[in-house]
């Protein structure tokens, strides 16, 4: 075992945890770069396969296939991130999988709304963007809750089935984004990012 594997899993179990969720969330980061999916569709597909295996086995236990999966999401080798998992009880490997989750989710929440900033940015869809802007400010003023507001941004982007259907992958990418908000995201968070991601991005556009 080398001298950081060694220095790593005799921190402290607290010192661990956050170790353990920094690793997931930036790994999952830096391997988009090896996605066949945007951030937005990838976290709601990592996401789902971490629910898998928390659903399907013993709750947060000693599943090999389980910890293979987590070590390579972080990057740390399988060894050293057994022996970091195995010093935590099941209640601290809940709040290290928790932490993890909910920040993979938030990022690719907010790479979607600066991808529709992104989209709408031409002068062209300046109509498109006031559409998505009343939608969010509608959103925020409690007229409509998150799905409706994600249906509605939908709507602006792809009106027609045709316009679905020749979209290549970007509106199935963006129907996972609509369940990565509706299973995973806080709805505080949810109007927080709203503003200071798509409100705001789109703003920038006028």
């Amino acid at each position: 075992m080398s001298r950081m594997s060694e220095s790593v899993t005799e921190m402290p179990p607290k010192e661990i945890m956050k170790y353990l969720e920094r690793a997931l969330v930036y790994g999952w980061y830096y391997g988009l770069e090896r996605s066949d999916f945007p951030p937005w569709a990838d976290a709601y597909v990592t996401l789902e396969e971490i629910g898998d295996f928390t659903d399907h086995y013993e709750r947060f236990g000693n599943k090999e296939n389980f910890i293979d999966f987590l070590s390579r999401l972080s990057g740390i080798d399988y060894d050293t991130f057994k022996e970091m998992w195995n010093k935590l009880s099941e209640k601290q490997r809940a709040e290290v999988i928790d932490v993890a989750t909910y920040n993979i989710a938030l990022i690719g929440l907010k790479h979607l709304f600066e991808w529709i900033s992104y989209e709408l940015s031409d002068e062209k869809y300046r109509e498109a963007r006031a559409k998505v802007l009343q939608a969010a400010k509608d959103y925020l003023n409690g007229k409509i809750d998150e799905i409706d507001l994600m249906d509605k941004i939908a709507e602006v982007l792809w009106p027609t089935e045709k316009d679905r259907e020749e979209s290549g992958y970007d509106y199935d990418d963006f129907m996972k984004a609509e369940a990565l908000v509706d299973e995973y995201v806080g709805r505080e968070d949810f109007k927080e990012y709203v503003k200071k991601y798509l409100i705001k991005g789109l703003e920038k556009q006028k």
